[in-house]
């Protein structure tokens, strides 16, 4: 684990569900604490809502974990929660709606996760959401167009196959202020 202040990353380390039982009393008596990644780590959906417990976290990064949209509906709750890290996770739609209209969210990272069109709707109501990462989703190029529409989006992280040929420079011409990324296959991980 390393720690610097206001955050705590276990990143890689293998920690599981009971060791982090073990840790939460920690975290709770540490009131600068306000990140922490358990990327990476053998989590479950049993360990989010032992994160539920502090209401004042600001970032969680869970990706590479198996957590799925049960677990991850939990943090909803989470009012002061502006960065959520879901990357490879097991989760689909429904861990978007739980997010939909939440008050703080400003990134969120739903990266190779099964997302489809059907998530669109709920991501354009997360009012305060700035950067977005869907790349390797099923999301497609009518959905990522729907994407850039949304004005508070400033980044927005995407799959070569989900745009076409002409789609950033159309997009340009709309959104001069939107930063398209585009974020080719990973290298294998783990």
């Amino acid at each position: 684990m390393s720690s610097t202040g206001e955050f705590a990353s276990f990143e890689g380390v293998p920690l599981t569900d009971g060791d982090l039982r073990l840790v939460e009393p920690y975290w709770a008596a540490i009131p600068e604490l306000r990140s922490i990644s358990l990327r990476d780590t053998d989590i479950t959906d049993a360990s989010v809502s032992m994160l539920c417990s502090k209401d004042s976290w600001r970032g969680i990064d869970l990706s590479f974990t198996t957590v799925t949209s049960t677990g991850v509906s939990q943090l909803s709750t989470l009012s002061q929660l502006e960065q959520l890290g879901l990357e490879n996770t097991n989760i689909d739609d429904r861990a978007v709606r739980s997010f939909a209209e939440h008050p703080s969210l400003q990134v969120l990272n739903l990266a190779g996760n099964d997302l489809s069109n059907d998530a669109i709707d709920d991501l354009l109501s997360m009012s305060k959401l700035e950067t977005l990462v869907v790349s390797r989703t099923k999301i497609d190029k009518n959905g990522v167009r729907r994407l850039a529409s949304m004005l508070n989006i400033k980044t927005l992280v995407v799959a070569p196959q989900q745009l076409s040929t002409t789609d950033p420079q159309a997009i340009r011409e709309k959104r001069s202020d939107l930063t398209i990324v585009i974020q080719p296959a990973p290298m294998e991980h783990r």
